[in-house]
């Protein structure tokens, strides 16, 4: 992964985090805590995502393209597996709680 996806993550986070400290409870009429919810989620997907991609290239056993269900290498760009699936909801629900 390169800088963009770097930045394409984190400055969704960066900008819900910097919107929640603006104001009295909240910054252009939505609520501080919508904006921090937004933090939360951007980094909880983040994580899915990195939990899904690793897991599943080490662990994943049968992979299918997302697109076609045609069935693939693991580690294959597109491709998803039932066990980086499962990590990914892990991940997720790890930020989240």
């Amino acid at each position: 992964r390169g800088p963009e996806n770097v930045w394409g993550s984190a400055l969704t986070g960066l900008l819900c985090a910097a919107a929640s400290v603006q104001g009295e409870g909240s910054f252009l009429g939505i609520s501080s805590d919508l904006f921090v919810l937004g933090y939360v989620a951007s980094l909880a997907t983040k994580l899915a995502d990195t939990f899904a991609s690793e897991i599943g290239k080490a662990y994943g056993k049968t992979a299918f393209l997302i697109t076609t269900f045609e069935r693939v290498e693991p580690g294959t760009e597109g491709a998803v597996s039932l066990e980086g699936t499962a990590a990914a909801a892990v991940g997720g629900l790890c930020l989240a709680l």
